[in-house]
Protein backbone atom coordinates (compact mmCIF):
# COMPACT_ATOMS: atom_id res chain seq x y z
CA UNK A 1 0.00 0.00 0.00
CA UNK A 2 1.15 3.12 -0.95
CA UNK A 3 2.17 5.37 2.11
CA UNK A 4 -0.23 8.39 1.22
CA UNK A 5 -3.05 5.51 0.87
CA UNK A 6 -1.69 4.01 4.41
CA UNK A 7 -1.94 7.28 6.09
CA UNK A 8 -5.57 7.54 4.59
CA UNK A 9 -6.61 4.31 5.62
CA UNK A 10 -5.17 5.16 9.20
CA UNK A 11 -6.60 8.61 9.29
CA UNK A 12 -10.18 7.23 8.38
CA UNK A 13 -9.94 4.35 11.10
CA UNK A 14 -8.94 6.71 13.71
CA UNK A 15 -12.25 8.66 12.81
CA UNK A 16 -14.36 6.01 13.00
CA UNK A 17 -13.06 4.76 16.62
CA UNK A 18 -13.32 8.74 17.70
CA UNK A 19 -17.09 8.18 16.27
CA UNK A 20 -17.39 5.00 18.10
CA UNK A 21 -16.31 6.70 21.34
CA UNK A 22 -18.60 9.89 21.09
CA UNK A 23 -21.86 7.95 20.77
CA UNK A 24 -21.12 5.54 23.63
CA UNK A 25 -20.26 8.84 25.80
CA UNK A 26 -23.85 9.54 24.43
CA UNK A 27 -24.91 13.16 26.52
CA UNK A 28 -21.72 13.49 27.97
CA UNK A 29 -19.89 14.55 24.33
CA UNK A 30 -20.95 15.35 20.93
CA UNK A 31 -19.65 15.80 17.59
CA UNK A 32 -19.18 19.67 18.08
CA UNK A 33 -16.67 19.28 21.04
CA UNK A 34 -13.21 19.52 20.66
CA UNK A 35 -11.73 16.05 19.43
CA UNK A 36 -11.07 13.57 21.55
CA UNK A 37 -7.62 12.03 22.49
CA UNK A 38 -6.56 8.71 20.65
CA UNK A 39 -8.33 6.35 23.73
CA UNK A 40 -9.87 3.03 23.36
CA UNK A 41 -13.53 2.98 21.91
CA UNK A 42 -16.17 2.05 24.36
CA UNK A 43 -14.31 2.05 27.61
CA UNK A 44 -16.41 5.07 29.30
CA UNK A 45 -19.77 3.98 28.89
CA UNK A 46 -22.19 3.86 32.10
CA UNK A 47 -23.39 0.20 31.18
CA UNK A 48 -23.52 -2.16 34.30
CA UNK A 49 -20.99 -4.21 32.40
CA UNK A 50 -18.60 -1.16 32.40
CA UNK A 51 -19.26 0.07 35.86
CA UNK A 52 -19.06 -3.88 37.29
CA UNK A 53 -15.69 -4.00 36.34
CA UNK A 54 -14.96 -1.18 39.33
CA UNK A 55 -15.95 -4.08 41.65
CA UNK A 56 -18.38 -3.89 44.62
CA UNK A 57 -16.80 -1.82 46.81
CA UNK A 58 -16.00 2.46 46.90
CA UNK A 59 -17.22 3.58 43.43
CA UNK A 60 -16.40 7.25 44.94
CA UNK A 61 -19.43 8.09 46.79
CA UNK A 62 -20.30 10.73 48.85
CA UNK A 63 -17.31 10.83 51.80
CA UNK A 64 -19.54 10.72 55.01
CA UNK A 65 -19.62 13.57 57.25
CA UNK A 66 -17.28 14.01 60.00
CA UNK A 67 -18.75 13.66 63.29
CA UNK A 68 -17.84 17.66 64.17
CA UNK A 69 -15.99 20.05 61.43
CA UNK A 70 -13.85 22.82 62.88
CA UNK A 71 -13.33 26.12 60.58
CA UNK A 72 -10.38 25.66 58.52
CA UNK A 73 -7.28 27.69 60.06
CA UNK A 74 -5.24 29.14 56.98
CA UNK A 75 -1.77 30.71 57.11
CA UNK A 76 1.51 29.43 59.65
CA UNK A 77 2.08 27.82 61.80
CA UNK A 78 1.11 23.93 60.86
CA UNK A 79 2.97 21.13 62.03
CA UNK A 80 5.59 21.28 59.04
CA UNK A 81 5.21 25.03 58.79
CA UNK A 82 6.62 26.40 62.13
CA UNK A 83 6.35 29.97 62.47
CA UNK A 84 9.64 32.21 63.40
CA UNK A 85 9.68 35.60 65.09
CA UNK A 86 11.41 37.04 61.91
CA UNK A 87 8.34 35.69 60.05
CA UNK A 88 6.02 37.93 62.60
CA UNK A 89 7.75 40.87 62.54
CA UNK A 90 7.88 40.81 58.48
CA UNK A 91 4.22 40.57 58.70
CA UNK A 92 3.67 43.09 61.22
CA UNK A 93 5.95 45.71 59.11
CA UNK A 94 4.54 44.69 55.85
CA UNK A 95 1.63 47.78 55.93
CA UNK A 96 4.63 50.05 57.06
CA UNK A 97 6.75 49.03 54.51
CA UNK A 98 4.11 49.04 51.75
CA UNK A 99 2.94 52.79 53.07
CA UNK A 100 6.45 53.99 52.22
CA UNK A 101 6.52 52.46 49.10
CA UNK A 102 9.48 50.35 49.67
CA UNK A 103 8.19 47.30 47.83
CA UNK A 104 9.05 44.03 45.84
CA UNK A 105 7.02 43.97 42.75
CA UNK A 106 6.83 40.18 41.50
CA UNK A 107 6.34 40.17 38.02
CA UNK A 108 5.47 36.77 36.20
CA UNK A 109 7.05 36.51 32.35
CA UNK A 110 4.23 32.56 31.79
CA UNK A 111 0.59 33.05 32.27
CA UNK A 112 -0.07 29.29 32.98
CA UNK A 113 -1.84 29.48 36.34
CA UNK A 114 0.81 26.67 37.38
CA UNK A 115 4.20 28.18 36.55
CA UNK A 116 2.89 31.72 37.71
CA UNK A 117 2.35 29.70 41.57
CA UNK A 118 6.20 27.86 40.87
CA UNK A 119 7.37 30.95 40.78
CA UNK A 120 5.51 32.76 44.24
CA UNK A 121 7.41 31.86 47.11
CA UNK A 122 10.81 33.08 45.48
CA UNK A 123 9.25 36.33 45.13
CA UNK A 124 8.24 35.80 48.78
CA UNK A 125 11.30 34.67 50.41
CA UNK A 126 13.19 37.39 48.54
CA UNK A 127 10.88 40.28 49.95
CA UNK A 128 11.71 38.79 53.43
CA UNK A 129 14.96 38.71 53.02
CA UNK A 130 15.39 42.02 51.49
CA UNK A 131 12.68 43.54 53.85
CA UNK A 132 10.43 44.91 51.14
CA UNK A 133 6.69 44.73 51.03
CA UNK A 134 5.76 41.79 48.43
CA UNK A 135 3.36 42.85 46.08
CA UNK A 136 2.03 40.03 43.49
CA UNK A 137 0.51 42.46 41.41
CA UNK A 138 2.63 43.05 38.68
CA UNK A 139 2.00 47.00 37.33
CA UNK A 140 3.36 46.86 34.09
CA UNK A 141 2.14 44.62 30.55
CA UNK A 142 3.78 41.28 29.99
CA UNK A 143 2.78 38.80 27.30
CA UNK A 144 3.27 35.12 26.96
CA UNK A 145 1.68 32.93 23.81
CA UNK A 146 1.01 36.44 22.17
CA UNK A 147 -1.53 37.74 24.64
CA UNK A 148 -1.42 39.63 27.82
CA UNK A 149 -0.52 38.23 31.08
CA UNK A 150 -3.38 38.60 33.58
CA UNK A 151 -3.03 35.39 36.22
CA UNK A 152 -2.39 38.06 38.57
CA UNK A 153 -5.34 40.07 38.59
CA UNK A 154 -7.27 36.23 38.06
CA UNK A 155 -5.69 34.89 41.34
CA UNK A 156 -6.18 38.10 43.57
CA UNK A 157 -10.02 37.54 42.94
CA UNK A 158 -10.23 34.21 44.69
CA UNK A 159 -6.84 34.24 47.28
CA UNK A 160 -6.03 36.77 49.80
CA UNK A 161 -3.02 37.06 52.00
CA UNK A 162 -4.09 35.20 55.52
CA UNK A 163 -1.17 37.32 57.41
CA UNK A 164 -0.61 40.76 55.35
CA UNK A 165 -2.07 41.97 51.76
CA UNK A 166 -0.14 40.80 48.88
CA UNK A 167 -2.83 41.46 46.44
CA UNK A 168 -2.91 45.28 46.25
CA UNK A 169 -2.07 47.13 43.24
CA UNK A 170 0.72 49.13 43.57
CA UNK A 171 2.75 51.61 40.74
CA UNK A 172 6.22 52.44 41.07
CA UNK A 173 9.04 53.84 38.99
CA UNK A 174 11.13 50.53 39.79
CA UNK A 175 14.52 49.14 39.13
CA UNK A 176 14.03 45.27 37.97
CA UNK A 177 16.09 42.63 38.74
CA UNK A 178 15.03 40.02 35.86
CA UNK A 179 15.41 36.34 37.43
CA UNK A 180 16.05 32.92 35.63
CA UNK A 181 17.61 29.92 37.00
CA UNK A 182 21.17 30.79 35.75
CA UNK A 183 20.77 34.01 38.19
CA UNK A 184 18.62 33.52 40.94
CA UNK A 185 21.38 33.00 43.51
CA UNK A 186 22.89 36.52 42.73
CA UNK A 187 19.38 37.89 43.00
CA UNK A 188 20.06 38.21 46.79
CA UNK A 189 23.07 40.23 46.39
CA UNK A 190 21.60 42.60 43.95
CA UNK A 191 18.78 43.16 45.58
CA UNK A 192 20.98 44.37 48.68
CA UNK A 193 23.01 46.70 46.33
CA UNK A 194 19.09 48.35 45.77
CA UNK A 195 18.68 49.01 49.13
CA UNK A 196 18.28 52.67 48.90
CA UNK A 197 16.04 52.20 45.73
CA UNK A 198 12.35 52.47 46.63
CA UNK A 199 10.30 50.09 44.41
CA UNK A 200 12.22 46.97 43.01
CA UNK A 201 10.45 44.69 40.60
CA UNK A 202 11.11 41.10 40.18
CA UNK A 203 10.22 39.44 36.77
CA UNK A 204 10.83 35.73 37.01
CA UNK A 205 10.79 32.78 34.51
CA UNK A 206 8.89 29.37 35.13
CA UNK A 207 11.96 28.01 36.68
CA UNK A 208 12.44 30.38 39.60
CA UNK A 209 12.86 28.70 43.16
CA UNK A 210 13.95 29.49 46.41
CA UNK A 211 16.77 26.72 46.63
CA UNK A 212 18.44 29.05 43.74
CA UNK A 213 18.37 31.75 46.11
CA UNK A 214 19.49 29.73 49.16
CA UNK A 215 22.86 28.49 47.61
CA UNK A 216 23.90 31.98 48.29
CA UNK A 217 25.41 31.70 51.26
CA UNK A 218 24.80 35.55 52.34
CA UNK A 219 20.95 34.48 51.40
CA UNK A 220 21.33 31.28 53.16
CA UNK A 221 22.42 33.20 56.30
CA UNK A 222 19.62 35.37 56.29
CA UNK A 223 17.03 33.45 55.75
CA UNK A 224 17.97 31.15 58.90
CA UNK A 225 17.85 34.36 61.00
CA UNK A 226 14.42 35.37 59.33
CA UNK A 227 13.19 32.02 58.54
CA UNK A 228 14.33 30.26 62.04
CA UNK A 229 13.45 26.52 62.25
CA UNK A 230 11.81 26.79 58.51
CA UNK A 231 14.94 27.51 56.58
CA UNK A 232 16.01 23.92 57.91
CA UNK A 233 12.88 22.21 56.19
CA UNK A 234 13.83 22.85 52.46
CA UNK A 235 11.39 19.78 51.31
CA UNK A 236 8.37 22.15 52.99
CA UNK A 237 9.78 25.71 52.16
CA UNK A 238 7.91 26.26 48.84
CA UNK A 239 4.28 24.75 50.26
CA UNK A 240 4.77 26.91 53.73
CA UNK A 241 5.66 30.17 51.37
CA UNK A 242 2.59 29.71 49.57
CA UNK A 243 0.98 29.23 52.96
CA UNK A 244 2.28 32.67 54.08
CA UNK A 245 0.15 34.31 51.33
CA UNK A 246 -2.54 31.72 50.05
CA UNK A 247 -6.06 31.74 51.61
CA UNK A 248 -9.37 31.60 49.62
CA UNK A 249 -11.18 34.90 49.35
CA UNK A 250 -14.64 34.28 50.39
CA UNK A 251 -15.56 34.20 46.87
CA UNK A 252 -14.08 31.06 46.48
CA UNK A 253 -15.26 29.72 49.88
CA UNK A 254 -18.63 29.82 48.07
CA UNK A 255 -17.56 28.06 45.01
CA UNK A 256 -16.11 25.46 46.67
CA UNK A 257 -19.45 24.75 48.76
CA UNK A 258 -21.51 24.97 45.99
CA UNK A 259 -19.50 21.94 44.09
CA UNK A 260 -21.36 19.08 44.05
CA UNK A 261 -20.58 15.79 46.07
CA UNK A 262 -17.75 17.74 47.94
CA UNK A 263 -15.91 15.49 50.76
CA UNK A 264 -15.89 17.24 54.50
CA UNK A 265 -12.83 18.59 56.08
CA UNK A 266 -10.89 16.95 58.70
CA UNK A 267 -9.26 19.11 61.54
CA UNK A 268 -6.05 19.35 59.25
CA UNK A 269 -8.23 21.53 57.10
CA UNK A 270 -7.95 19.20 53.98
CA UNK A 271 -10.65 17.35 51.89
CA UNK A 272 -10.74 13.57 52.75
CA UNK A 273 -11.25 13.08 49.68
CA UNK A 274 -8.61 11.47 46.59
CA UNK A 275 -8.33 13.61 44.01
CA UNK A 276 -7.55 12.61 40.45
CA UNK A 277 -5.18 14.98 38.40
CA UNK A 278 -5.49 13.50 34.66
CA UNK A 279 -3.38 15.77 32.24
CA UNK A 280 -3.81 15.33 28.80
CA UNK A 281 -1.19 17.96 27.50
CA UNK A 282 -1.61 21.19 25.85
CA UNK A 283 -3.28 19.52 22.21
CA UNK A 284 -6.55 19.18 24.43
CA UNK A 285 -7.04 22.52 24.02
CA UNK A 286 -6.99 22.66 20.01
CA UNK A 287 -8.94 21.40 17.64
CA UNK A 288 -7.92 18.72 15.20
CA UNK A 289 -6.65 20.94 12.21
CA UNK A 290 -4.62 23.46 13.87
CA UNK A 291 -3.34 26.71 12.04
CA UNK A 292 -0.04 28.28 11.37
CA UNK A 293 -0.40 31.38 13.11
CA UNK A 294 -1.76 28.67 16.04
CA UNK A 295 0.95 26.86 15.98
CA UNK A 296 3.20 29.82 15.76
CA UNK A 297 1.78 31.63 18.40
CA UNK A 298 1.69 28.57 20.86
CA UNK A 299 4.31 26.09 20.08
CA UNK A 300 2.99 23.04 22.49
CA UNK A 301 0.00 22.77 20.59
CA UNK A 302 0.96 19.20 19.81
CA UNK A 303 1.68 18.47 23.41
CA UNK A 304 0.25 15.13 24.60
CA UNK A 305 0.84 13.99 27.87
CA UNK A 306 -1.69 10.79 29.98
CA UNK A 307 -0.36 8.02 28.53
CA UNK A 308 -1.05 5.93 31.27
CA UNK A 309 -4.37 7.36 30.83
CA UNK A 310 -5.19 7.36 27.60
CA UNK A 311 -4.13 3.23 26.88
CA UNK A 312 -6.77 2.43 29.55
CA UNK A 313 -9.07 4.97 31.20
CA UNK A 314 -11.48 2.34 32.57
CA UNK A 315 -7.78 0.85 34.67
CA UNK A 316 -7.57 4.43 35.87
CA UNK A 317 -10.98 4.71 37.10
CA UNK A 318 -10.75 1.90 39.22
CA UNK A 319 -7.99 2.60 40.72
CA UNK A 320 -9.32 5.72 41.96
CA UNK A 321 -12.25 4.02 43.62
CA UNK A 322 -9.63 1.55 44.92
CA UNK A 323 -8.04 4.64 46.66
CA UNK A 324 -11.55 5.76 47.32
CA UNK A 325 -12.11 2.39 49.53
CA UNK A 326 -8.37 3.08 51.15
CA UNK A 327 -9.86 4.33 54.31
CA UNK A 328 -10.57 0.90 56.62
CA UNK A 329 -13.22 1.60 59.61
CA UNK A 330 -13.52 5.27 58.22
CA UNK A 331 -15.93 4.39 55.02
CA UNK A 332 -15.17 5.67 51.52
CA UNK A 333 -13.31 9.26 50.56
CA UNK A 334 -14.63 11.14 48.41
CA UNK A 335 -13.52 11.19 44.54
CA UNK A 336 -13.01 14.52 42.45
CA UNK A 337 -11.06 14.16 39.10
CA UNK A 338 -9.64 17.21 37.60
CA UNK A 339 -8.55 17.49 33.91
CA UNK A 340 -7.78 19.16 31.41
CA UNK A 341 -9.84 17.27 29.05
CA UNK A 342 -13.84 17.15 28.78
CA UNK A 343 -13.20 13.45 28.08
CA UNK A 344 -11.76 12.35 31.47
CA UNK A 345 -14.79 14.54 33.53
CA UNK A 346 -17.48 12.94 31.71
CA UNK A 347 -15.53 9.58 31.68
CA UNK A 348 -15.80 10.14 35.83
CA UNK A 349 -19.66 11.13 35.61
CA UNK A 350 -20.67 7.79 33.67
CA UNK A 351 -18.66 5.16 35.49
CA UNK A 352 -18.38 6.40 39.51
CA UNK A 353 -21.27 7.20 41.85
CA UNK A 354 -20.74 10.87 42.78
CA UNK A 355 -17.59 12.55 41.87
CA UNK A 356 -16.68 16.06 42.45
CA UNK A 357 -16.47 17.51 38.90
CA UNK A 358 -15.83 21.13 38.73
CA UNK A 359 -18.10 23.06 36.54
CA UNK A 360 -16.99 24.88 32.92
CA UNK A 361 -14.60 24.33 30.74
CA UNK A 362 -11.58 23.27 31.40
CA UNK A 363 -9.04 26.04 29.36
CA UNK A 364 -4.99 27.08 29.19
CA UNK A 365 -5.39 31.42 29.82
CA UNK A 366 -2.47 31.73 27.11
CA UNK A 367 -4.00 28.79 24.51
CA UNK A 368 -7.59 28.26 25.09
CA UNK A 369 -10.02 31.23 22.77
CA UNK A 370 -9.43 34.32 24.21
CA UNK A 371 -13.39 34.57 24.37
CA UNK A 372 -13.73 31.20 26.15
CA UNK A 373 -10.35 31.30 28.76
CA UNK A 374 -11.34 35.23 29.94
CA UNK A 375 -15.38 33.54 30.51
CA UNK A 376 -16.54 34.35 33.97
CA UNK A 377 -16.80 30.45 34.65
CA UNK A 378 -13.53 28.96 32.66
CA UNK A 379 -11.62 31.74 35.38
CA UNK A 380 -13.49 30.24 38.48
CA UNK A 381 -13.14 26.52 36.97
CA UNK A 382 -9.37 27.33 37.34
CA UNK A 383 -9.12 28.57 40.98
CA UNK A 384 -11.35 25.55 42.04
CA UNK A 385 -9.28 22.74 40.62
CA UNK A 386 -6.40 23.98 42.18
CA UNK A 387 -7.52 24.90 45.63
CA UNK A 388 -9.52 21.10 45.26
CA UNK A 389 -5.75 19.69 44.98
CA UNK A 390 -4.60 22.00 47.34
CA UNK A 391 -6.95 20.70 49.75
CA UNK A 392 -7.20 17.02 49.38
CA UNK A 393 -5.22 14.24 51.64
CA UNK A 394 -4.65 12.08 48.47
CA UNK A 395 -3.57 12.61 45.17
CA UNK A 396 -3.73 9.97 41.89
CA UNK A 397 -1.39 11.98 39.26
CA UNK A 398 -2.15 11.11 35.61
CA UNK A 399 0.55 13.07 33.67
CA UNK A 400 3.23 12.68 31.01
CA UNK A 401 6.92 10.92 31.56
CA UNK A 402 6.46 12.04 34.89
CA UNK A 403 3.94 13.82 36.81
CA UNK A 404 6.19 16.10 38.58
CA UNK A 405 6.18 17.60 34.70
CA UNK A 406 2.50 19.37 35.84
CA UNK A 407 3.64 22.55 37.67
CA UNK A 408 -0.22 22.84 38.25
CA UNK A 409 -0.45 19.69 40.56
CA UNK A 410 3.09 20.72 41.84
CA UNK A 411 2.61 23.53 43.38
CA UNK A 412 -1.05 22.75 44.91
CA UNK A 413 0.36 19.49 46.29
CA UNK A 414 3.17 21.58 47.52
CA UNK A 415 0.73 23.89 49.45
CA UNK A 416 -1.08 20.86 50.95
CA UNK A 417 2.04 18.96 52.10
CA UNK A 418 2.77 22.00 54.22
CA UNK A 419 -0.86 22.03 55.29
CA UNK A 420 -0.59 18.62 57.30
CA UNK A 421 1.84 16.02 59.27
CA UNK A 422 3.65 13.98 56.85
CA UNK A 423 2.04 10.52 57.45
CA UNK A 424 -1.31 12.32 56.96
CA UNK A 425 -0.97 13.05 53.03
CA UNK A 426 -0.18 10.64 50.01
CA UNK A 427 0.68 11.00 46.05
CA UNK A 428 0.63 8.43 44.01
CA UNK A 429 2.05 8.79 40.82
CA UNK A 430 0.74 6.60 38.36
CA UNK A 431 3.16 7.88 34.66
CA UNK A 432 4.05 3.65 34.02
CA UNK A 433 1.94 2.23 31.61
CA UNK A 434 4.24 -0.96 31.26
CA UNK A 435 3.10 -2.75 34.74
CA UNK A 436 0.29 -5.51 34.18
CA UNK A 437 -3.04 -4.59 35.89
CA UNK A 438 -2.18 -6.02 39.30
CA UNK A 439 0.74 -4.48 40.08
CA UNK A 440 -0.31 -1.10 38.66
CA UNK A 441 -3.81 -1.41 40.38
CA UNK A 442 -2.07 -2.26 43.93
CA UNK A 443 -0.08 1.02 43.45
CA UNK A 444 -3.45 2.48 44.23
CA UNK A 445 -3.90 1.93 47.84
CA UNK A 446 -3.30 4.21 49.95
CA UNK A 447 -0.21 4.36 52.82
CA UNK A 448 -1.48 3.19 56.12
CA UNK A 449 -0.55 6.36 57.57
CA UNK A 450 -2.78 8.11 55.24
CA UNK A 451 -5.59 5.73 56.00
CA UNK A 452 -4.97 5.80 59.66
CA UNK A 453 -5.46 10.02 59.03
CA UNK A 454 -8.23 9.67 58.06
CA UNK A 455 -10.12 7.21 60.05
CA UNK A 456 -8.88 8.83 63.21
CA UNK A 457 -10.29 11.64 62.14
CA UNK A 458 -13.99 9.74 62.08
CA UNK A 459 -13.29 7.91 65.43
CA UNK A 460 -11.21 10.36 67.69
CA UNK A 461 -11.82 14.00 66.08
CA UNK A 462 -11.09 15.61 69.45
CA UNK A 463 -7.85 14.66 70.00
CA UNK A 464 -6.98 15.65 66.85
CA UNK A 465 -8.58 18.63 67.08
CA UNK A 466 -6.61 19.89 70.13
CA UNK A 467 -3.60 19.30 67.88
CA UNK A 468 -5.02 22.15 65.70
CA UNK A 469 -5.67 24.33 68.13
CA UNK A 470 -2.21 24.19 69.73
CA UNK A 471 -1.14 25.45 66.57
CA UNK A 472 -3.68 27.94 65.97
CA UNK A 473 -2.90 29.49 69.54
CA UNK A 474 0.66 29.37 69.00
CA UNK A 475 0.47 31.55 66.21
CA UNK A 476 -0.22 35.74 67.18
CA UNK A 477 -0.55 36.71 63.87
CA UNK A 478 -4.46 38.41 62.92
CA UNK A 479 -5.71 37.28 59.71
CA UNK A 480 -6.42 39.99 57.17
CA UNK A 481 -10.19 40.92 57.13
CA UNK A 482 -12.01 39.95 54.70
CA UNK A 483 -13.85 42.38 52.53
Amino acid sequence: MAPRAAAAAAEELQITLRLALVRAMGAWLSLSAKPLPPLPPLVCNSSAAARATLGSGCRCGRAPPASSEIAPRYGLPTEPCPLSVGLQRYAARHPKLLAEGRVLIHCSRSGAVGNYVRSVPAAVLLAILLDRALVLRCDRPLRDGGRPVRTDRTLAAFFRGPHFDPWREFKANASSLVLHKGVLGDAFDAGAALDRVAAVRLSTNTDAEPSAILANPRAARAAAARLGELARRPERLMGCLLRLVLAPTPRLERLERALPHVAPLSAYGLRRSVVAHVRLGDSSFFAKNVSAAQRKRWRWVDDTQGLAYRRDPLRAMRCLARASGSSEGGGCLGCAVLSDSAFAEACAVALLDAPTITPGVAVHPQASATAVASSRAAVEKLALDWWLLARSHAALLFSGGSPRTSSFAATALQFRDASAPPSAVATVELSDDTLDERAWLARCELPKGVRDAVRAVTANFTAIAEVVNKWRAAGTLRPVQNS
